[in-house]
């Protein structure tokens, strides 16, 4: 077995970087002619987790849709604790329409969104949010007449244990 030495400052630099705690230990790095294999054990390299983009994704037995219009229009659309993927399209057409989003904790609400229009000219918006919700905690849509459409579906994506919900049907392999 030999031992090289490289001398790459770029090389020295992205360790220095990397390792801060290796700063005071001059010597170069230096590379082997011995192969040393190395076994990533993680989930996420063996294939055992669901990468996050399959594991967010609607399905039709996983959604639920609500179609909110109307003059002063509350709709509650999730009251159950966990993370849940929220995605909506939001349509105000005249002036004074107006789409909200909105969390409500017994009496207290807070926006997480809201579109108003104010000039007749008519806006579309689409979006997409990850909520968390507490027991207790509802969230809520919105419409202030009828000027005003929100389109939301919701799906939950995991428990309030942050254990991950998948699709129904699908099993990882």
């Amino acid at each position: 077995m030999s031992i090289t030495s490289i001398t790459s400052e770029s090389l020295q630099a992205r360790l220095r970087a990397l390792l801060p705690s290796q700063q005071g230990f001059g010597d170069d790095i230096s590379a082997s002619n011995t192969i040393i294999p190395i076994v990533d054990l993680t989930d996420s390299a063996s294939g055992a987790t669901t990468p996050e983009s399959l594991q967010q994704a609607l399905s039709f037995s996983d959604i639920t849709e609500f179609n909110v219009t109307g003059n002063s229009t509350v709709q509650t659309l999730i009251n159950t604790t966990g993370f849940w993927l929220l995605t909506f399209s939001s349509v105000c057409t005249a002036t004074g329409s107006e789409c909200t989003l909105r969390f409500k904790n017994g009496s207290t609400t807070k926006r997480f969104f809201r579109q108003r229009q104010g000039a007749d000219k008519g806006t579309a918006l689409n979006g997409q949010f990850i909520l968390f919700l507490q027991a207790g905690d509802e969230v809520e849509a919105f419409t202030g007449n009828t000027n005003s459409v929100l389109l939301v579906a919701v799906r939950q994506i995991a428990d309030i244990n942050g254990v991950l919900v998948n699709p129904t049907g699908f099993t990882p392999q």
